[in-house]
């Protein structure tokens, strides 16, 4: 039996240009998870599981073609980089469904 590997299948779902969800990946090193709670046109405002609000340019992403549809109240990761200011820029942003059935991981 084969196991699932989250990261390649996100990976596969978001397309080549997509980097893997995954510590071992050469692609970004942060993934944060939260829940949508506003949308702009070049950014993204997210509540994480402490309930901090974190402002995230996904500009990126959207020039990527790895930002999907997003809605407010959805769960997504995200995965990016922060830059020397502390902004999150997002490379890729996927549902995370897990999130409403209560599998919330770390941020990393």
């Amino acid at each position: 039996m084969h196991r699932f590997v989250p990261a390649l299948v996100a990976a596969a779902a978001l397309g080549s240009a997509a980097p893997a969800l995954s510590a071992e990946s050469s692609g970004p090193t942060h993934v944060v998870y939260g829940i949508v709670t506003q949308i702009g046109a070049n950014s993204i405002v997210i509540t994480r599981r402490d309930g901090s609000r974190v402002s995230i340019d996904i500009a990126p992403a959207q020039a990527a073609g790895t930002t999907g549809v997003l809605y407010p109240n959805r769960p997504i990761a995200i995965s990016g980089e922060f830059d020397r200011a502390g902004r999150y820029h997002a490379e890729a942003i996927r549902s995370w469904y897990e999130l409403r059935r209560g599998v919330w991981p770390a941020d990393r």
